[in-house]
């Protein structure tokens, strides 16, 4: 056959005979064969990604449910408005006020854990004070079925979310400590207010050696009331009016106990007297009391605490 027959033939394949439509799905089988568990794989795939839309528009409706329903309960009230690190001023407390009724709520983050406690686990909390009229909506309730609002009107009183007491080992009366309980003092220093033991200046933050972490700290003019995690309560600088509530007037450069106390759960420092409410809710006072400062009833001054006669906080 020559070269110009074979350019002008012609082939023509023609199926055999009942070779139709199944036929050649068995073809495109024998082709998928390779990747048939890649398939699968997509449709399982789409499969999840169809449920996971589905889902996410579930969770999405019951959210905003739920926010519709209890968003006043949750917030407290109507509407929350903050501001960063900066109290209202009396000017937008009064629109405010003139809008409703108002709550002021403050509120900061730190590390927490239970004092004294060898290898004491540790959480960062959200820590929130609020006033006597919080919560504007709903109730403040407690795990014990007491009164919320009368235990915050203790000042050293903290009501504490169940999962975290569980997770810190915390129970109820015991003392949750904030940050690592240290005291740091600079500046001046002619009265031994920074508790150095010396008189001179610091130009940078120094640690004040106590013997245990402090729970509490207050300033008064030129002298320092700490009070530590067992109860007991430490002083130093100026001690020219007893504020220091030791056996004499001298200033003291380093912290010294303060005798004659039981376990105080809080602590306050005036320019020149000192206070200390107990476990009882007694109040004990020293120092100056010229203008009746420690509420007996005269105006003579106090070396040692003694307590206020006829108040109760509890």
């Amino acid at each position: 056959m020559t070269d110009a027959a074979l350019a002008g033939e012609r082939m023509t394949i023609a199926p055999r005979p009942g070779a139709g439509l199944p036929g050649l799905a068995r073809l495109a089988l024998r082709d998928l064969r390779g990747a048939i568990g890649g398939f699968w794989v997509f449709l399982a795939c789409l499969a999840l990604g169809v449920a996971a839309i589905a889902s996410v528009g579930t969770i999405a409706d019951a959210v905003r449910g739920g926010l519709d329903s209890q968003g006043r309960v949750l917030l407290g009230g109507d509407i929350a408005v903050s501001r960063m690190h900066v109290r209202a001023s009396d000017a937008e407390r009064q629109w405010l006020v003139g809008r409703g009724a108002v709550s002021e709520i403050a509120s900061l983050r730190a590390m927490a854990r239970k004092p004294g406690a060898s290898g004491s686990k540790s959480a960062l909390v959200e820590i929130k004070a609020v006033d006597a009229a919080y919560p504007l909506t709903g109730a403040l309730t407690t795990t014990t079925g007491g009164d919320a609002k009368a235990l915050l009107a203790h000042g050293a009183t903290a009501l504490v979310d169940p999962l975290l007491a569980e997770r810190l080992g915390l129970a109820i009366g015991d003392t949750l400590m904030l940050g690592d309980g240290r005291v740091v003092a600079w500046g001046r220093n002619d009265l031994g207010q920074l508790g150095a033991g010396d008189l001179e200046p610091r130009h940078a933050p120094a640690v004040v050696p106590l013997p245990d972490v402090a729970v509490g700290i207050s300033v008064g003019d030129s002298h320092v009331a700490v009070l530590l995690a067992d109860g007991r309560v430490m002083t130093w600088g100026a001690g020219g009016d007893g504020q220091l509530g030791g056996v004499s007037m001298a200033r003291r450069t380093e912290p010294g106990l303060v005798e004659g106390l039981p376990p105080i759960r809080a602590i306050a420092a005036g320019n020149l007297h000192t206070l200390a409410l107990d476990a009882q809710g007694q109040v004990w006072a020293w120092g100056r009391n010229r203008n009746g400062q420690l509420g007996d009833g005269t105006t003579l001054g106090s070396l040692r605490p003694r307590l206020v006669p006829g108040l109760n906080l509890n």
